[in-house]
C-alpha cells in the first residue's frame, strides 16, 4: 500500500513512534478490516490534501510539516494491523514465503518509487507526483474495501485500551519465544535461529569489507551480499514473532517488535553518525560491524530452550 508522502515519512520509522503500541492495542480491540480501511482512508485524505495544496500553490513549511505529521499518525496507526492480518490471508505453512515477498515488495517500492517520482518531476512537474500518489492511495483504499473478512471473536475485544496495552506488554515480557526470538526450523539443514546468527555475521563481515574497500566496483557486490543477509535475517525474525503471537495479541506484539527494531535503528544511526564525524567513516562501519556481531553472539548465548 502506498505511503501518502513519498519518502517524506517512511512507513517503518513512523511505526517506531510512541503511538505504535496504543495503535497495536486498538487494532486488537476492534475489527481489523474496518480499522485498516479507516487508516488507509486517513492517509488517502492526507495525500489528496497535499496534492491540492501543491496544485494551488498554497504549500508552506508549516503546512508541509502539519501534513507530514498527520501522515505519520496514519502510518503509525496502520502498520500494526497491516502486519497482524498477514496470517489471516495465507496458510501458516506459507507464512515465511508471504512475509519474504512482502519485504521484497516494500524494498523494491523504495527503489522504484523515487526513480519514478524523479522522472515524473522532470517531465511533468511536482504536482503530478502527488497526484499519482493520491490516486494510488485511493485505489488501495478501494481494494481494501473489497476484502471480505469474517472477524474472529477475541477476548481482547472486551478490554479497555489501557488494559489492552498492559496485557500486550505483559505477554511480550513473559513470552520466552518472543523474548529470545527462537525460531522454528527454516529448512531441514538450517534452523531459523542459525539463519539469524549466520545472517548477522555475514552482514557484519560485509560492513568490514565495505569499510576497507577502495573502489565502488569492490564495494557494490559486498553491499549486495549484505542486503541479502539483511533480508534473510529480517524475514526469519518477523516470521518468529508472527508464529509466537496468538491472534488476540498479534497487533500489539507486532507494534512492540517494530518499535524495538526501528527505535534501535534510529539510535544506532545517530550514534554511527557521531562516530563517523569524530573518527571517520571506516571507524564507524567497523564499530557497527563489531557491535552487531557481539550483540548477536550475546543473544544466541542467552537463548531459551525450545
Amino acid at each position: 500500500m502506498p505511503a501518502s508522502l513519498p519518502r517524506i515519512a517512511s512507513e517503518d520509522t513512523s511505526s517506531a513512534s510512541p503511538s505504535g503500541l496504543p495503535c497495536g492495542a486498538l487494532a486488537d480491540l476492534v475489527d481489523r478490516r474496518r480499522y485498516l480501511i479507516l487508516t488507509q482512508c486517513w492517509v488517502t485524505a492526507v495525500a489528496l490534501l497535499l496534492w491540492l495544496a501543491v496544485l494551488s500553490g498554497m504549500t508552506s513549511p508549516a503546512l508541509l510539516l502539519g501534513l507530514t505529521f498527520a501522515n505519520g499518525i496514519g502510518l503509525a496507526m496502520r502498520w500494526p494491523v497491516f502486519a497482524a492480518i498477514v496470517p489471516d490471508l495465507v496458510p501458516r505453512a506459507q507464512l515465511p514465503a508471504a512475509l519474504a515477498l512482502k519485504g521484497v515488495s516494500m524494498n523494491a517500492s523504495r527503489i522504484i518509487g523515487p526513480l519514478l517520482a524523479g522522472a515524473l518531476i522532470a517531465s511533468a512537474g511536482t504536482a503530478w507526483v502527488f497526484a499519482l500518489n493520491a490516486v494510488l492511495s485511493t485505489m488501495a483504499a478501494l481494494l481494501i474495501m473489497r476484502w471480505r473478512h469474517a472477524p474472529v471473536p477475541s477476548p481482547a475485544r472486551a478490554e479497555r485500551l489501557s488494559v489492552a496495552i498492559l496485557a500486550g506488554v505483559r505477554f511480550a515480557v513473559q513470552s520466552a519465544p518472543l523474548k529470545a526470538l527462537l525460531l522454528p526450523r527454516w529448512r531441514e539443514a538450517m534452523s531459523r535461529e542459525t539463519l539469524v546468527l549466520r545472517g548477522a555475521m555475514v552482514q557484519s563481515a560485509a560492513m568490514c569489507g565495505v569499510a576497507f574497500s577502495t573502489h565502488v566496483l569492490v564495494a557494490a557486490p559486498i553491499m549486495f551480499v549484505a542486503g541479502m543477509a539483511w533480508i534473510a535475517t529480517a524475514n526469519a525474525l518477523i516470521v518468529s514473532v508472527q508464529l509466537s503471537l496468538p491472534d488476540w495479541v498479534r497487533a500489539r506484539g507486532m507494534a512492540m517488535y517494530q518499535m524495538a527494531i526501528m527505535g534501535a535503528s534510529a539510535a544506532g544511526a545517530a550514534l554511527c553518525g557521531q562516530v563517523a564525524a569524530l573518527g571517520g567513516l571506516r571507524t564507524s562501519l567497523l564499530c557497527a560491524a563489531a557491535s552487531g556481531a557481539a550483540a548477536m553472539l550475546l543473544a544466541h548465548r542467552f537463548r531459551t530452550p525450545r
